[in-house]
């Protein structure tokens, strides 16, 4: 029989629960509340100037709709999840895969010529669009600022025609990347989303924003933007907001991307960082505002749950006896 010794090889860490108390639900007003966007006509706003969230940080949050999950960004440690693996429509949350391949298959200072195909969706009531116009020449990286925080559907267009041609070709690249990453509960129908025939689940999306944070770090500063301004053809800029109120509302947010349809309801992918913890907090199918869930999901995680070392590199973690 042998004992041989174990030494650590990396420096392992745990997640400790701490005790809570049960709260009650309260209004958490941010110090910079966002001004009043205007959405397009007939959309729904989901805008708010204030969260409700659990009076005690500590306690586990009561997720009434949908699916959610929260998870720690950099590890992918689960901390809490409901529904997590049901696929469901999600809206322009679609447009996170978007982005991520034209960062990794575009040069953000490229300039791209807006095609007619792309802007029917310019002129439709009730969705967001940047207003392009067909010949109108538009840099990548201001496509990806309307994307990301506009959630201009017209851009999305443009963005995948650039890298792939036309849409359907770039609708493949969408799942051949999923497929990559591990995807397995998700089919991508459109780049921009509107198509609600496309579906994923929560843990997936979780999947693919750390995929994105990881290797992308262009996305976390588009992500994080509140306001950007585009040129337009009559020479007067074109202004986008970022439509995650958290950016204003919950301190440390940094990203990332909102969505909404009448059969996706209402969803978010939320990142926030505290005391160098990055945690991401999604939440689907919600039938009101989704930010007061996200913002509870993540105070839930930065107050029940604490980092801890549980051995150096190279330190003995014990014996253990293996047969032959």
């Amino acid at each position: 029989m042998r004992s041989p010794r174990l030494r650590a090889t990396a420096v392992a860490l745990a997640i400790l629960t701490i005790p809570s108390a049960i709260g009650v639900a309260g209004a958490r007003q941010g110090t910079v509340p966002p001004p009043t966007p205007v959405p397009p006509d007939g959309e729904p706003s989901p805008f708010v100037t204030s969260l409700s969230t659990p009076s005690s940080p500590a306690t586990r949050p009561q997720i009434a709709t949908g699916s959610a999950i929260l998870a720690d960004l950099d590890s992918g440690q689960v901390l809490f999840q409901k529904a997590s693996d049901l696929s469901r429509p999600i809206a322009s949350v679609t447009k996170i895969m978007t982005a991520l391949l034209v960062l990794e298959r575009a040069d953000l200072s490229d300039v791209t010529t807006v095609q007619d195909d792309a802007t029917f969706l310019s002129d439709q009531a009730g969705l967001s669009a940047l207003g392009l116009r067909p010949g109108e020449r538009v840099k990548v990286r201001d496509l990806l600022y309307a994307l990301v925080l506009q959630s201009a559907n017209d851009a999305a267009i443009v963005l995948a025609e650039h890298v792939s041609g036309t849409e359907v070709r770039f609708e493949a690249a969408m799942n051949a990347r999923a497929r990559q990453l591990g995807m397995s509960d998700t089919r991508f129908r459109s780049s921009n989303g509107l198509d609600d025939r496309g579906y994923s689940s929560a843990r997936d999306l979780v999947t693919l924003t750390r995929a994105v944070y990881a290797t992308q770090p262009g996305f976390g500063r588009i992500a994080a933007t509140r306001f950007w301004e585009i040129p337009s053809p009559n020479g007067r800029p074109r202004s986008v907001q970022n439509r995650n109120v958290l950016l204003w509302l919950y301190p440390g947010a940094f990203g990332v991307k909102t969505g909404y349809t009448a059969r996706a309801g209402f969803c978010v992918v939320a990142a926030a960082q505290r005391d160098g913890r990055r945690l991401i907090a999604v939440v689907l199918g919600s039938a009101g505002e989704p930010f007061s869930d996200a913002a509870a999901l993540m105070d839930y995680g930065f107050a029940a749950f604490t980092r801890q070392r549980i051995v150096e590199e190279g330190e003995e973690a014990g014996t253990v006896t293996l047969p032959g």
